[in-house]
């Protein structure tokens, strides 16, 4: 039925029968007369719906405006819901009563509809949501269960939180949005609720002497809807933090690493750079004592005799500098890993 019809919020749709005016006088409010009745209520709904379509589940009986009155779906089985109504007019009141009231009814069964289809969007978003609970707690279990266990990353480890990072990013962010859909729809059957509720007042203050408890059941249901949704809300926030321990840790293990690694960085520039500084300073004031030590015999100056005794001058004098720069930085390291073990 909600295929044929083809609304966007649902349907209520008001089948009204007349009893014979010669059985009026039987007691149906009696246990067998109400079977009968309801026996009655179900041939009127099969004539109404084509064959090859099921009929809505039963959902309860009552009485409105004095005539027995059948309710057929049930709100909490949202998939494919049609509501009907099957009224059994015992008295002409029933009649005149619904049509003078008839906008009131119009504006009841609207609320009533939006609640049932906002709840049924809300079990959509549910089912999504579900599955990406489920993928979070897995990749949450995955991610930790092979969780680097030394205090340095390999360049494929960082690329690859690098990488999680970004996914994992935009998986809190779409998540989010769900959890927010969820609320939203929560919020919507909240104030379809209260419109419900008004206009079931309003009606209730213009006869006061009419029992309404039929159509007040809905609360039960309405109540029933934020419950379960505020449920569902704190069970799956629960993915939302997840995912933030998760982005969490991953950024301050990165985080670290590249601190380690600028560190590491900025102590070979600082022993590069005293080890280079040390060889200027010795070739500058140490130069003329290592030529007599070598070529104790001859010139101190660069051999003029020819090109390969001057490239060997120059060759050792520039080993022999760049192996003092290099043993002072070996003493400066050595004296940095000292500090830092004290630390």
């Amino acid at each position: 039925m909600p295929d044929q019809i083809g609304s966007s919020i649902g349907q209520t749709l008001v089948l009204t029968v007349w009893y014979t005016e010669q059985k009026r006088f039987i007691p149906w409010k009696l246990l067998q007369n109400r079977q009968e009745l309801r026996q009655l209520a179900d041939e009127c709904l099969r004539a109404f719906i084509p064959a090859q379509i099921p009929c809505p589940n039963f959902n309860q009986e009552g009485e409105l405006f004095g005539s027995p009155i059948f309710e057929y779906g049930v709100p909490n089985q949202p998939e494919k819901y049609c509501h009907i109504l099957v009224w059994i007019f015992w008295e002409p009141e029933a009649s005149d009563k619904f049509i003078d009231y008839y906008s009131n009814f119009i504006n009841l069964f609207c609320y009533r509809n939006k609640v049932i289809r906002a709840y049924e969007l809300n079990r959509q978003i549910y089912q999504v949501i579900k599955k990406e609970y489920q993928t979070i707690e897995q990749y949450f279990d995955e991610t930790f269960k092979h969780w680097p266990a030394s205090q340095s990353l390999s360049q494929a480890e960082l690329n690859k939180f690098k990488e999680d990072i970004k996914s994992v990013s935009q998986k809190a962010l779409d998540y989010s949005r769900l959890l927010r859909d969820l609320d939203h729809y929560r919020l919507t059957i909240t104030i379809n609720a209260e419109n419900y509720k008004r206009e079931l007042r309003d009606i209730s203050g213009k006869l006061p002497q009419d029992d309404l408890s039929f159509l007040q059941t809905f609360f039960n249901d309405c109540r029933l809807f934020q419950e379960q949704i505020q449920s569902d809300l704190g069970y799956f926030g629960n993915g939302a933090a997840l995912l933030e321990q998760a982005l969490s840790a991953i950024r301050a293990r990165v985080d670290i690493d590249q601190a380690e690694r600028e560190k590491r960085l900025e102590r070979w520039i600082a022993l590069v750079g005293t080890g280079l500084a040390v060889s200027g300073i010795s070739s500058q004031t140490a130069g003329k004592p290592l030529e007599s030590i070598i070529y104790p015999k001859q010139s101190l100056d660069c051999p003029k005799t020819g090109v390969t005794p001057c490239l060997t001058y120059s060759v050792v004098f520039v080993l022999f500098h760049v192996g003092v720069g290099a043993i002072a930085a070996f003493i400066l390291n050595g004296i940095i890993n000292l500090v830092s073990k004290r630390e």
